[in-house]
């Protein structure tokens, strides 16, 4: 299968299909030498570690008579990119030419001067001859062109143990007792842990782990700034169809209850020749009246809200088929309701007539005595006289009634009925506007949508699910942005995490 891809990628102008069936040829005909594309294989396992290998092509220096001498800067340059960054690079030296006659170790110092990424691998030890053995003793010691990392030593399996099939147990333990059983290798006990792929791989480990805990500030800023982007992105596209109701009935319903009443000018002004103690009605409907004087205001905005959302949502057409609805039409009947004051909920009115008088009367209560051993004295002096049992609270009876005790009364009477009536507003106003606006274009517009839009049809579903479709480019976009902004929220929390 790898061949296949690699075929079809340096025949671009052949249909990739083609190379799916059929038998490839060992040396199949090309019309590229080089391309920049990439073959990719996924393992998958519970026990792979998640890592991307890039098997890039030897460095050339030169090309065979009429070919491209461009092939030898493109294969350089594909190098070049995918060594950069936080890569390791993986120099791999084959034994079978000399050293100096690799280019790919020039490459390496110049991605990597410090030599913090790169690790040499010297391949293909058994293609050797007699006496070659010392050139490549002294480059595995770090004798000649050292490596920071230095270098390790394998030996893979050959053509004939591939074409067996050779499991990869058995190629590790044949590379094993290869380099145990063969000279100088076996001979080098100091190096023996630089020798075979369990090694290699150990230190692949090993410097990976580094890097990454070199790089992790950069890609932690990196992830970062990469979703803010992407969130960004997704919240200037146009919004998908939402419809809620909430906001403007809690806005409401909000300005209602803080609805404020003046006392003293109203109860004054109503007075004229009635009896003492006696405050007439007309005052406390004047008291009533104020507190719901800017409720038709409150209830308009509200419906005005509602209706020009929907108005918006359904465009002209909503324009065109209920601009006969009116908000006066709907809110002003239960607003005139208000007018006179009246309520049969008299247990609900009582309990908020006491609550407030009596807060009303304890905010009109003198300073508590000072003077603590005045209070006892006086407590004493009662007691003698057979008044026993007085507490300090008791003392402020003897001031008398409060000479505002009407206006006390007539204050928490308003009060309590502001309760009683407003609970009722913000309760009804939003159930006439569902139901006499809201429900009214559900009957109403059913059969036109039906007629017109041709919903009756054996397609409806279908094409009710197009009619509320968003726009095609916004919805692949939407949906390549929301998956990169899942990739990134993974990766970030990843590189949050590694090494906790």
């Amino acid at each position: 299968m790898i061949r296949r891809a690699q075929t079809a990628i340096l025949n671009p102008s052949t249909s990739p299909l083609s190379f799916l069936v059929g038998e490839i040829p060992q040396d199949p005909p090309r019309q590229l030498h080089f391309s920049s594309n990439v073959v990719c294989i996924d393992l998958l396992s519970p026990d792979v570690t998640d890592l991307s290998f890039i098997d890039l092509p030897g460095i050339i220096s030169n090309v065979a008579p009429g070919e491209d001498r461009s092939y030898i800067a493109v294969v350089k340059e594909m190098v070049r990119s995918h060594i950069k960054g936080n890569t390791l690079i993986l120099l791999t030296i084959t034994m079978r030419d000399d050293i100096d006659n690799q280019g790919a170790a020039d490459l390496a110092h110049t991605e990597d001067p410090l030599g913090e990424r790169t690790i040499g691998v010297l391949t293909k030890p058994d293609t050797l001859q007699r006496g070659e053995e010392r050139t490549w003793m002294k480059i595995l010691e770090g004798s000649s062109h050292p490596l920071k990392h230095g270098y390790f030593m394998m030996k893979q399996a050959s053509p004939e143990e591939l074409e067996k099939r050779m499991s990869f147990e058995d190629a590790r333990k044949s590379e094993r007792e290869w380099f145990q059983t063969n000279a100088p290798w076996k001979d080098m006990s100091n190096f023996h842990n630089r020798m075979g792929t369990r090694n290699l791989t150990k230190e692949l480990s090993r410097l990976l782990g580094a890097v990454i805990n070199q790089a992790l500030p950069k890609l932690c800023k990196m992830s970062k700034e990469s979703l803010q982007q992407v969130s960004h992105d997704i919240a200037a596209l146009p919004p998908p169809v939402v419809k809620t109701l909430k906001v403007s009935f809690s806005n409401a319903a909000l300005h209602i209850r803080d609805s404020g009443i003046i006392y003293g000018e109203n109860i004054q002004k109503s007075i004229t020749r009635e009896l003492p103690f006696n405050v007439p009605f007309r005052a406390k409907v004047a008291l009533v009246e104020q507190f719901y004087a800017d409720w038709h205001r409150y209830c308009q905005t509200c419906f005005d809200s509602i209706y020009g959302a929907t108005l918006t949502e359904l465009q002209m057409l909503v324009d065109h088929h209920f601009t006969q609805f009116n908000a006066t039409a709907l809110l002003d009947h239960m607003l005139k309701l208000e007018d006179p004051p009246f309520t049969l909920n008299d247990h609900y009115f009582a309990t908020y007539r006491d609550k407030y008088l009596s807060r009303y009367k304890e905010a009109r209560q003198p300073p508590d005595f000072i003077d603590g051993q005045a209070v006892r004295d006086a407590l004493s002096a009662l007691a003698a006289i057979g008044l026993d049992g007085l507490k300090d609270a008791d003392l402020a009876r003897l001031r008398g009634p409060d000479p505002y005790e009407e206006e006390l009364t007539v204050m928490a009477e308003t009060s309590a009925y502001f309760h009683v009536s407003y609970k009722r507003i913000i309760d009804n106003i939003p159930r006439i506007i569902d139901h006499d606006f809201l429900h009214s274009i559900g009957k109403k517009i059913q059969d036109m949508m039906i007629q017109d839009l041709s919903l009756g049809a054996e397609d409806a579903t279908e094409r009710a699910g197009r009619y509320l479709a968003e726009d095609d480019q916004v919805r692949a976009q939407r949906q390549v942005w929301l998956r990169k902004k899942e990739r990134l929220t993974i990766i970030q929390n990843k590189l949050f995490n590694f090494g906790a």
